[in-house]
């Protein structure tokens, strides 16, 4: 598996009169983990959008592998990306298995037409059980947890065999425990897989130690583009928080947190 180039120049895309998203110039090389982290409304799951060819910009092109994400060639170019969303609903009258969920995956490189076969059956079932799925493989999708679903979709997108991998908030709604399992599977599949991955984020901590760059967003505008450990630190998160943040790194794990300036003027008086 090859990761595909990314690359946005002079994207604009603008709704109600008012520009959402605004890129001079956004890359991803082959290969690479770009992470990209902003506040909520920053346009993160626009761009993600954009970057799968849900969404068309006003202006400007989206470039994977040097064809543009737009037209004719679009539908083969799609057949290139996983996406794992934050949540996806497969409750429908007739509620699909772990199985039928990760074999969409290969529908998606097929087409929808084409009758899947053995080659397409052998890789939905590595996938299952790569990510630990084997034993659920039967249960219907919506009797999962949070974690246990995301990690279907996350089967779902490799079982695509993408070039590149576009993650939507891959921890949200999860508890700790998920969230630190779901991070170290991100991790352990980029490093096999070497897939091109852009990661939508707001939670720094959820950053996998292999990511190679960092963007941080405001208000639809990349503000600061580098590695991580040059845009990870508290003056680049405070100025785009609003607020004083505090950065510190434990066992390779990099965490920020609001700076608690003042502790509560009154103890706080549990109910029991």
């Amino acid at each position: 598996m090859r990761g595909a180039g990314l690359r946005i120049e002079d994207v604009r895309v603008r709704r109600a009169r008012r520009d959402i998203l605004d890129i001079g110039l956004m890359e991803a090389e082959p290969g690479e983990f770009l992470a990209v982290l902003g506040r909520n409304g920053a346009g993160k799951t626009t761009l993600l959008n954009l970057c799968c060819g849900l969404l068309a910009p006003t202006r400007g092109r989206v470039l994977l592998d040097g064809s543009e994400l737009r037209g004719a060639r679009t539908p083969r170019l799609r057949q290139m990306i996983g996406y794992l969303p934050q949540t996806a609903d497969y409750n429908a009258d007739l509620p699909l298995t772990v199985e039928e969920v990760v074999r969409l995956g290969r529908v998606a490189r097929r087409g929808l037409l084409r009758r899947l076969n053995e080659e397409d059956r052998a890789i939905t079932v590595r996938c299952i059980e790569r990510l630990g799925l084997a034993n659920m493989r039967l249960r219907t999708f919506r009797t999962l947890s949070g974690g246990e679903q995301q990690k279907v979709l996350l089967a779902r997108a490799m079982a695509q065999q993408p070039q590149l991998l576009l993650l939507d908030e891959p921890g949200a709604h999860l508890d700790i425990d998920w969230r630190r399992r779901l991070t170290q599977t991100i991790e352990a599949i980029y490093l096999e897989t070497r897939v091109t991955v852009v990661m939508v984020s707001h939670d720094v901590a959820l950053i996998p130690g292999c990511c190679t760059r960092v963007a941080l967003m405001d208000a639809g505008r990349p503000v600061v583009f580098g590695r991580p450990g040059d845009v990870l630190e508290s003056p680049a998160l405070s100025a785009l928080y609003r607020c004083p943040i505090d950065v510190w790194e434990r066992q390779g794990v990099r965490y920020a947190a609001a700076r608690r300036d003042r502790p509560p003027e009154k103890p706080i008086t549990w109910i029991t």
